[in-house]
């Protein structure tokens, strides 16, 4: 007769896994099955021709009326949203009143607007947005006349939070944002909005180099929606035209076969009709380049553990074999 032992924290770990894999399963069924109606479809439909069978979700856009929203996709409003909820929540990580102030502006343009974010976005936003302001604040401390470059800013809070009236601060993003940005906030000698895209260069020769000071980009909820190569590409222009700068960085930490069915594992994602097309569970695309160093990396789960088992489940799906790092904030610096 054989005896197994199994210790308290090996049954913890075990049953961890099997929620993961119950939980893995749950999620992906409903795309696996709606995956093959649609094959059937189309084949019944044209038996010569291929039709994807991942039909696109549309977004929902704002009503197009004559206000300062006008033609913006309520998605680049979720983050904002989310940092409000966060805001008026008791003992909130965070505190945005700016965000609460855009919010309650888009509420009174548009009363039938109804903006949502699910407890879970609420909760990993509001975090990244705790570690992210915690390094650019120990950046500050050390480089106070640093020129912060937030790529894909959106509508980004985070200078209102953190300006010391010492540092420069550059918005950086497509043309169709400017509008809006210009709407809600004044640029000013150290804060401007710079019209680019974060996979060209042309704007680059508008940050300001002061020889004297040094430079951080900021790439907040934005490169996991690029392919690893284009990922890749990004770090290349940056490392190549600003040496000795720096970056922060977050990722979602699953591995690439799961980006396919990121809009099932993540609702709100499906909801907003994207998908993430990098994972970035290992540090692997960043160890093996020789142009740059991490300076550290700062995971999600490890903050709020409580509230992360009252809002979601899919902390298990990271406990499965495989599954990397999870979702974390990265630093790394550039080579002279």
């Amino acid at each position: 007769m054989i005896n197994f032992c199994i210790s308290q924290t090996s049954y913890s770990l075990f049953r961890k896994m099997c929620y993961s894999l119950l939980f893995l399963g749950v999620t992906l069924l409903p795309y696996s099955v709606k995956a093959m109606l649609e094959d059937e479809e189309n084949l019944e439909a044209s038996p010569h021709i291929h039709i994807s069978s991942k039909k696109s979700v549309q977004r929902k856009e704002i009503p197009e009326e004559e206000t300062f929203l006008e033609g913006v996709s309520e998605t680049l409003l979720i983050p904002l949203y989310g940092r409000a909820l966060e805001t008026d929540r008791y003992e909130g990580i965070i505190q945005d009143p700016k965000a609460v102030e855009i919010v309650n502006k888009i509420e009174k343009e548009l009363p039938t607007l109804k903006l949502s974010c699910s407890p879970q976005l609420q909760l990993g936003l509001c975090i990244r947005t705790r570690i992210l302001d915690e390094r650019v604040n120990d950046f500050l401390d050390t480089s106070p006349d640093a020129h912060i470059v937030n790529l894909g800013a959106g509508l980004c809070t985070r200078f209102t939070r953190l300006d010391n009236g010492s540092c420069q601060w550059s918005e950086v993003d497509l043309p169709q944002v400017k509008k809006l940005w210009h709407q809600l906030y004044e640029e000013s000698e150290n804060h401007r909005f710079i019209e680019g895209s974060v996979i060209e260069i042309d704007w680059f020769d508008k940050v300001v180099k002061n020889p004297d000071s040094k430079i951080l980009f900021i790439a907040e909820g934005l490169l996991m929606y690029f392919p690893e190569n284009v990922v890749h590409s990004i770090l290349s222009n940056i490392g190549t035209h600003f040496p000795g700068s720096e970056i922060l960085l977050d990722v979602v930490g699953i591995p690439e076969f799961l980006t396919a069915y990121s809009d099932w594992i993540f609702p709100d994602l499906r909801q907003s009709g994207t998908k993430f097309s990098w994972g970035g569970n290992k540090n692997t695309l960043f160890e093996q380049r020789n142009d740059l160093s991490i300076v550290g990396t700062w995971p999600f789960f490890e903050r709020e553990q409580a509230r992360w088992g009252q809002t979601t489940k899919l902390t298990y799906l990271y406990y499965l074999p495989g599954m990397g790092l999870g979702p974390r904030v990265i630093q790394l610096k550039f080579k002279e």
